[in-house]
């Protein structure tokens, strides 16, 4: 894979995008835009994302992000938001010690 060669195997997190991966990060992140912990400096691409995203939700009360159909509707910066938050997650341990908490 080019990315990884170029970033370095370690650099790489696969993430897959299925409610059962995406839930618990996207209530986190959810939590944390609505109190403000998420610094992300008003950015109005980000925030239209935002206000593009739909949640569906499965049988198991999983729940992933959605859109509706249509040519000028993006979550893409959500997207991306969230799967840094399923990395951080799976991360939380070695990033709270790098960072001194």
């Amino acid at each position: 894979d080019e990315m990884a060669s170029y970033f370095g195997k370690n650099a790489m997190e696969e993430v897959r995008q299925g409610a059962k991966t995406l839930s618990a990060p996207m209530k986190l992140l959810e939590s944390d835009l609505k109190s403000k912990r998420l610094v992300y400096g008003r950015n109005p691409i980000f925030e239209w994302c935002v206000t593009n995203v739909k949640v569906k939700e499965d049988t198991n009360g999983n729940i992933q992000p959605t859109k509706e159909k249509g040519k000028n509707v993006r979550i893409d910066g959500f997207a991306a938001a969230l799967d840094a938050y399923v990395a951080l997650e799976r991360n939380k341990e070695n990033y709270t010690r790098m960072i001194g908490g």
